[in-house]
């Protein structure tokens, strides 16, 4: 049992929100055309063990019927409508919303587990000083698959022996592991609004990965990670959207997109040597693969900057190989490509 939930019980034996030491937790669930799931994570939401101080639902110009559908929550949803402006945009909008102190997501095909708000709030109790709170989450694939993330990512294997008998692991400054491990699933997260506020909010203008981007800049300081799956995120059987499976697919808008997400990445102030050596070895690896593809398709010219570039960022023999490759005769780098497909 998890020791901050039995002292939120102790302390507040009722869970009930009149408490003004209860943390205010505002709740967002952006949603575009999510007519079929909506409902379910709404649910998710108001059936929670501790209530919500609101939730915010911000329909980003649905236009399956999402929003005629929402209307029968009445008084318990706030709904705020928008024009079509992305995930980003919608997030934002919620969190300039918010009410409460601290404000948490959950997209609309996902659920948390009843749970998940009692616990973020007994968290937020025992660690005061954490601008965040980031919980494990399951990852549901289309085949039927299950995954825990941070098990996946690889940071139980790199810190599961430093999480306390809470099961919370408190970072002063996360950033490397963020970046390393890719933990800025904003599912499983409750943040400070002003310390979202301070990190200038989900950038609008970058439609891949953009949570990694605001969880960077939020993890200049103190998160708190508490490795209990509190989070369903689900890949639809029927999520057939671009963006939403451009990253397992290895095209050149994909290397391009990341280009953007790594380098606005890369302008987080104040980054320690050891933080800008994981970011350029993120932006090689994406300049890399890159060019992987470019050469590939026979773009040689394309390929051998891409290459260039890679060692720019960061200098390795790998990176140092595949541009002498390009400059190969035309029938052995022809050669070449064919060994590779």
């Amino acid at each position: 049992m998890n020791i901050a939930l039995n002292r939120l019980e102790t302390q507040f034996p009722s869970m009930g929100i009149s408490s003004t030491t209860v943390p205010r937790i505002s709740v967002i669930i952006p949603t575009f055309n999510r007519r079929d799931y909506v409902c379910e994570a709404i649910n998710s939401v108001l059936n929670q063990s501790s209530s919500p101080f609101e939730v915010i639902v911000v329909d980003d110009g649905s236009t399956d019927g999402t929003p005629e559908l929402l209307r029968c929550f009445g008084s318990r949803i706030r709904l705020h409508q928008q024009p079509n402006k992305g995930v980003s945009a919608a997030r934002n909008a919620g969190i300039l919303l918010a009410a409460g102190e601290w404000v948490a997501f959950l997209d609309s095909d996902d659920v948390w587990e009843i749970d998940y708000l009692k616990c973020q709030a007994a968290n937020i109790l025992a660690h005061p000083e954490a601008d965040a709170h980031h919980t494990d989450i399951i990852a549901n694939d289309r085949d039927g698959t299950q995954s825990k993330r941070f098990e996946v990512r690889g940071f139980l294997a790199a810190f599961g022996s430093a999480f306390g008998e809470d099961e919370c692991l408190f970072i002063k400054r996360p950033l490397s592991i963020v970046l390393a491990h890719r933990l800025c699933n904003f599912q499983s997260t409750v943040a400070r609004k002003e310390k979202l506020m301070e990190a200038g909010l989900f950038p609008e203008d970058i439609s891949l990965c953009e949570d990694w981007v605001l969880m960077s800049f939020l993890a200049r300081g103190p998160i708190n990670y508490c490795r209990r799956p509190l989070v369903r995120i689900y890949r639809r059987p029927n999520m057939t959207e671009f963006l939403s499976s451009l990253w397992e697919q290895k095209t050149l808008l994909k290397y391009e997109a990341m280009h953007r997400v790594f380098s606005r990445i890369e302008t987080v102030p104040f980054m320690s040597p050891a933080e800008r050596k994981i970011i350029r070895a993120l932006l090689s690896a994406n300049s890399r693969d890159h060019g992987n593809v470019l050469f590939h398709a026979g773009r040689i010219k394309e390929a051998r900057a891409a290459f260039r570039k890679a060692w720019d960022f960061s200098p390795s023999l790998i990176c140092g190989l595949k541009y002498v490759v390009t400059y190969l005769p035309k029938r052995m780098a022809s050669c070449a490509r064919r060994r590779r497909s």
